[in-house]
């Protein structure tokens, strides 16, 4: 059952999966540094991202990006207001 959620970033939709075992002690050793975070869930999203670094996303977005993967890997409770071009994680 995969569990995924949509971010927007430099006005592009991305379909992101929540974490494996593997990413989720990335993110952790990382302290959930937002760009490790942001980085490892755009390794898996569609579209395909090939240079992460080269997107340049609103402050808003980054926000919004954040918390909707940390709801999605539950590590963050959901917020019970969305910030608009938030979608909340669906389970397939």
């Amino acid at each position: 059952m995969a569990r995924t959620a949509t971010i927007k970033l430099d006005d592009v939709e991305y379909v992101i999966r929540a974490f494996n075992i593997g990413e989720l002690e990335t993110i952790q050793r990382a302290g959930n540094d937002a760009w490790t975070v942001l980085k490892t869930a755009l390794r898996r999203a569609d579209p395909k991202v090939e240079q992460p670094d080269l997107i340049e996303p609103t402050p808003a977005e980054l926000e919004a990006a954040f918390n909707t993967i940390m709801v999605l890997a539950g590590l963050q409770k959901p917020d019970p207001s969305p910030q608009p071009g938030a979608e909340a994680p669906t389970e397939h």
